[in-house]
């Protein structure tokens, strides 16, 4: 008896400190996601590029278009992004799609704020304006510009654009670093 009570005192011991360290890994997760958010609060990202474009002219012709001071735009870069069609495609279709992103990092979060209500205000951009010159094919395109997410806050937004969707959720939005979301009734 004496040795079953100190195995269940060990046992109640060892799951405080499970729960404690489940604790601290949730609190230090939302710390880390903080941070990264507040890391790219700044940028802008912009999506939907046919072909690799020129990251000078494309921070060139989206300062003229949005009105962007030049030495608000600290710095950018773009990078490849594959998309594999939905499973339902034909077969004639069901090659991956490469496009291509570039990601602007402004000086501060009020320039992406100000950047983006011009963007708003303008209405769409397509790809000829920030990179002329392309080829007729292209012309037509639209450039989504939007703030950009860190991975975790990314997966969340899918997952409440799928409950949209799915008509569990009326309306979702981040906020200081939260997400609010308004259940159907």
């Amino acid at each position: 008896n004496t040795k079953y009570q100190k195995l269940a005192f060990a046992h109640e011991e060892f799951e405080d400190k499970i729960y404690n360290f489940i604790e601290k890994a949730e609190t230090c997760e939302k710390k880390i996601n903080t941070m990264e958010q507040k890391e790219v609060n700044s940028d802008l990202y912009l999506s939907n590029f046919p072909e690799k474009p020129d990251t000078k002219i494309v921070c060139e012709n989206l300062s003229q278009l949005l009105k962007i001071p030049r030495k608000n735009i600290k710095s950018a870069y773009t990078f490849p992004l594959s998309r594999k069609p939905p499973a339902q495609s034909s077969p004639q279709h069901s090659h991956i799609q490469k496009t291509f992103s570039v990601v602007i990092k402004l000086s501060d979060e009020n320039t992406k704020i100000e950047a983006l209500k011009a963007k708003k205000a303008k209405g769409i951009i397509k790809l000829e304006q920030l990179v002329p010159g392309i080829a007729a094919k292209f012309k037509d395109i639209s450039i989504p510009t939007l703030a950009r997410l860190t991975k975790f806050n990314n997966a969340v937004a899918s997952r409440l654009i799928k409950a949209r969707i799915e008509k569990k959720v009326d309306m979702f939005q981040l906020r200081n670093g939260l997400f609010r979301f308004k259940p159907l009734a």
